[in-house]
């Protein structure tokens, strides 16, 4: 394996360490119902973590956001718990089935690409009594890459973080 192979394998784990994500913020000022209802509708019986403004995190289920509250089934007795909006700093949910589809997806481009770029550089498998062409390779690096990427990805997952916005009444202290 040639330096730029081994530098584009190393550049693909370490991305798969560090996942994918998406962030959203909900707002409480007023007009910003839309906000909390995409949020609501995004949080049905979902599990995430809450990060409070304390330095807490809590484990909560089927989050509901009004304007002033949060409102969540959290802790080890999964217990109903409310807290006022403000003092949420964000909301975490993850998906480790779109986390695999982006590892996979991922890794199977870099993959192929490190093969394709193989492939052409070495003529195919010829030298190894091989016969196989710099597209055999870059399939066969597409798939390794897939694996390599695709797994790390599910055990990581997608993040989906909500940022808590309250309204300037309601500011953080």
């Amino acid at each position: 394996m040639n330096r730029y192979a081994a530098s584009s394998v190393c550049a693909v784990l370490a991305g798969c360490l560090f996942g994918c994500g998406s962030t959203y913020q909900v707002r409480s000022e007023p007009g910003a119902e839309e906000s909390l209802n995409a949020f609501n509708i995004d949080a049905y019986d979902r599990s995430g973590t809450i990060a409070l403004e304390d330095g807490r995190e809590v484990d909560a289920r089927n989050v509901r956001v009004t304007p002033d509250s949060t409102y969540f089934m959290g802790g080890k007795s999964r217990a109903a718990a409310v807290v006022p909006f403000r003092s949420v700093r964000t909301v975490v949910f993850k998906n480790h089935a779109i986390g695999f589809l982006e590892g996979f997806g991922i890794g199977a481009f870099v993959g192929a690409g490190v093969g394709l770029a193989l492939g052409s550089s070495s003529n195919g498998g010829a030298h190894s009594g091989l016969e196989i062409d710099a597209a055999g390779i870059a399939l066969i690096f597409g798939a390794a890459g897939a694996l390599l990427g695709g797994v790390p990805g599910s055990l990581i997952g997608h993040s989906y973080e909500y940022q808590f916005v309250p309204s300037v009444g309601g500011a953080r202290k």
